[in-house]
């Protein structure tokens, strides 16, 4: 909470995407079926396919900005766990619960926003699912750069790893390649994969 430059970064982040999304599909929520003509998605439910993606996409990979903290933290983490002051789960549990709160923040303004300005159906049901589905992932995703942050510790190789393996993660959402498209021996990948399941869900 000291860290009063990073908090404002993020707030004005979040903020300026979901205007920028929300200007950009406004007024989009309301798709009438049909959904396919000719057997291809109709424009208005791929605009809003593409909105989902995006979102997603948003929210997951914003945790890059995370990896210098981690990492720095990282060293004081070493120092304690040579000198038997805590374990391995503790340190981590203790960086997503006191993540929590602070992405749960920033991410009720952006999806406030969006939601709004894309006037999604305004119904109480369907906010929330759309907030915790993204929120849930957003979670994930932090959860994945405290991983890649451990398990690499030179920061430099951290942030170019962490966009690299998340990269690998979209490919297999069924968004840029379809799932039934998908070889029978890289299939597997969708199952583990929580960029997938965030996806499917919204």
């Amino acid at each position: 909470m000291r860290n009063k430059p990073d908090l404002i970064a993020q707030f004005l982040k979040n903020v300026g995407v979901a205007i920028l999304f929300g200007i950009v599909y406004i007024n989009a929520g309301h798709v009438s079926s049909p959904l396919y003509q000719d057997g291809l998605l109709d424009t208005k439910a791929a605009n809003i396919n593409s909105l989902m993606f995006m979102c997603m996409m948003f929210c997951m990979a914003g945790n890059v900005q995370a990896v210098p903290y981690l990492c720095s933290s990282l060293v004081l983490y070493r120092r304690e766990l040579k000198a038997n002051a805590y374990g391995t789960f503790s340190f981590f549990a203790a960086q997503i619960i006191t993540a929590l709160p602070i992405q749960m923040f920033f991410h009720l303004f952006f999806i406030i926003i969006l939601y709004f300005m894309v006037d999604f159906t305004s119904n109480s049901e369907h906010f929330f699912y759309y907030l915790f589905n993204l929120y849930f992932a957003n979670i994930a995703s932090y959860s994945s750069a405290l991983a890649v942050s451990a398990a690499i510790e030179v920061e430099v190789l951290a942030l170019a790893a962490y966009p690299a393996q998340f990269l690998v993660l979209t490919t297999f959402t069924g968004y840029a390649i379809k799932l039934d498209s998908i070889p029978d021996y890289w299939f597997w990948v969708t199952y583990i994969d929580y960029c997938r399941w965030c996806l499917t869900g919204l």
